[in-house]
């Protein structure tokens, strides 16, 4: 184990190879520890203690941001538009209608709720296999 430190304490930090389950278990046990030792001040032993290992998770797993073309999205040039107003709506409030007549808000609805890409995820998940 490796370990941080902040704000005068010092954690241990489970390596990589140990599951996230022992890490749980482990920080679980380090707080019931505190309190333990310090029940008069339970909660700022614990606002601090995950401070701490927030502040430790920070320094030996900083965020990663993905590189912004993988968040950007392809616009349709006017014909592929066109072909897509065309296609009829399958499901949902306007089922049959072309897409081209369905009201904007709606769209705009079903993008902002990511339906699609949800659903892709639900598809391909244990349990829906498990329903064929």
């Amino acid at each position: 184990m490796n370990n941080a430190e902040g704000e005068g304490m010092t954690l241990p930090i489970p390596k990589a190879r140990e599951s996230g389950t022992e890490a749980m278990d482990l920080l679980q046990s380090l707080a019931a520890d505190l309190v333990r030792e310090h029940p008069e001040a339970a909660i700022e032993v614990t606002r601090t203690f995950f401070t701490t290992v927030r502040e430790a998770i920070d320094v030996l797993m900083p965020r990663v941001q993905p590189p912004a073309n993988m968040l950007a999205v392809r616009a349709m040039d006017d014909e592929e538009a066109r072909k897509f107003e065309a296609e009829t709506m399958t499901f949902g409030k306007y089922a049959g209608t072309p897409i081209g007549n369905v009201p904007p808000d709606y769209l705009l609805y079903l993008d902002e709720n990511q339906f699609a890409a949800k659903l892709r995820r639900y598809v391909a998940s244990e349990r829906f296999k498990r329903l064929q």
